[in-house]
């Protein structure tokens, strides 16, 4: 007997038994006579009605919060949403239809947003205005926005709109980091002086950034505008053109972490901010406060250097400032005089009411001093 006579032949299935006309009588049949083959069906029908995941709320909303942290756009104090194809929410969005129904009716993945313009995708207008509508009527928002890069050979049209739509749920800010030019100022300017617009308020983190402004007094005008936010503004960077000189002293009573972007620090020294209860009390960086000191001070300075670092320490200390953090050109040469200071020696001649510090340098080439 050949080989091939001793095998079992399997016997053929009848396709048209999973047509969802015969369905009904393909189960009467595995019902009666139950076969691997009529099961398949039932299965199938099984599993159409069981959820993939046996909590997909919590493991979805898991999978969603680590992908958008993942791919968030992070500033100094906060993170914003990218609405790109290949980014979270929208990336794993479209992986299925139930995370699809689940993201669009998931109002945290959508109230945080950034509207600068990119290569190749970039957000319009009618999306930003979905998104925003996905977070709900109530829900704070936060937004992120800052000029395009490298669109000298043609106008970019979509950054002004987009901030006038950000601007139209003032009232519902939160975090808020805008990077203004001489294109974007005015629009923003034209809103926040408005008398009869609705102003911000509940803002707790404000990114300023007015260093691509050339009109210093237009410079000035967005500076004024922070005194909007004092009551409630915790976390506040601001960063200003060279040679800035503010018009007026702001009072920041809640400010808890003051972050500087300058050119120098003789822009730092003229920041013209206090903090708390104001008295008379000069400083070297014009900081006079009888409460409330920040406890965090965060500079920019390409220029910043070691002798400079040593007066911020001396200046910081006596204000009762706890930590600096420093984003300078050379780390290295910082971290060297800093560590320095660690010997008692030095404490005790150059700084003797200063008794401990601490460097830390972040990946990004920043430096961070904790007195």
């Amino acid at each position: 007997m050949a080989l091939a006579d001793t095998v079992r032949m399997r016997h053929p299935v009848d396709v048209s038994m999973f047509e969802v006309n015969n369905l009904k009588a393909t189960l009467d049949r595995h019902t009666a006579k139950p076969s691997i083959h009529l099961a398949i069906p039932s299965i199938q029908q099984y599993n159409l009605t069981r959820t993939i995941l046996g909590h997909p709320e919590d493991i979805l909303r898991s999978i969603f919060e680590h992908a958008v942290e993942e791919d968030a756009l992070y500033t100094a104090f906060s993170s914003f949403s990218q609405p790109r194809p290949d980014l979270a929410p929208l990336s794993v969005r479209s992986t299925s239809r139930q995370c699809a129904q689940y993201a669009d009716a998931e109002p945290c993945l959508w109230s945080s947003l950034s509207g600068v313009q990119h290569s190749p995708n970039s957000p319009h207008p009618s999306l930003i205005r979905l998104w925003i509508k996905r977070a709900g009527p109530t829900r704070p928002l936060s937004f992120h926005i800052a000029p395009r890069e490298h669109y000298a050979y043609w106008e970019d049209e979509m950054t002004p709109t987009i901030l006038r739509i950000f601007l139209q749920h003032a009232p519902r800010w939160k975090d808020i980091a805008f990077d203004l030019d001489d294109v974007l100022a005015p629009i923003y300017l034209d809103r926040l002086t408005s008398r009869v617009k609705p102003k911000p308020q509940q803002v707790e983190n404000l990114e300023l950034l007015a260093s691509r402004i050339t009109d210093m007094e237009v410079a000035r005008r967005l500076f004024g505008t922070v005194e909007t936010y004092a009551e409630t503004v915790s976390k506040f960077l601001w960063g200003c053109p060279k040679g800035f000189t503010p018009p007026a002293t702001i009072t920041l009573p809640h400010v808890k972490v003051l972050g500087l972007d300058v050119e120098s620090l003789d822009d730092a020294c003229r920041a013209g901010f206090t903090f708390g209860q104001t008295r008379a009390s000069p400083s070297p960086l014009r900081f006079a406060s009888y409460l409330g000191y920040p406890e965090t001070l965060s500079i920019q300075d390409d220029e910043i250097n070691s002798e400079d670092v040593l007066t911020l320490i001396r200046s910081a200390k006596a204000l009762g400032i706890t930590a600096l953090a420093l984003t300078v050109p050379n780390p290295d040469i910082i971290v060297t005089r800093c560590r320095d200071c660690l010997d008692k020696h030095f404490w005790d001649v150059h700084l003797p009411h200063i008794r401990s510090c601490r460097v830390v340098t972040d990946d990004d080439g920043s430096v961070e001093i904790i007195l």
